[in-house]
C-alpha cells in the first residue's frame, strides 16, 4: 500500500508516532519515512517513547 511512498510522521519522538514508524518499518516494502518532533522541554524526554 505505501510502496515506494514517503510518509511524514509528526509527533515522532512520542509513544504513537515511534510505534507507528516501527509498524511500517515492519510491514511496509520501500518506503520512505521522515520523522519530525518538537522535543521541547515541556515533557521530559524520557517520558516519551524511545527515540532510536
Amino acid at each position: 500500500m505505501f510502496k515506494s511512498k514517503t510518509i511524514l510522521v509528526t509527533g515522532s519522538v512520542g509513544f504513537i508516532g515511534s510505534n507507528l514508524i516501527k509498524r511500517l518499518l515492519l510491514e511496509s516494502d520501500n518506503c520512505t519515512i521522515v520523522g519530525y518532533d518538537n522535543c521541547n522541554d515541556y515533557y521530559d524526554l524520557a517520558l516519551k517513547g524511545s527515540t532510536d
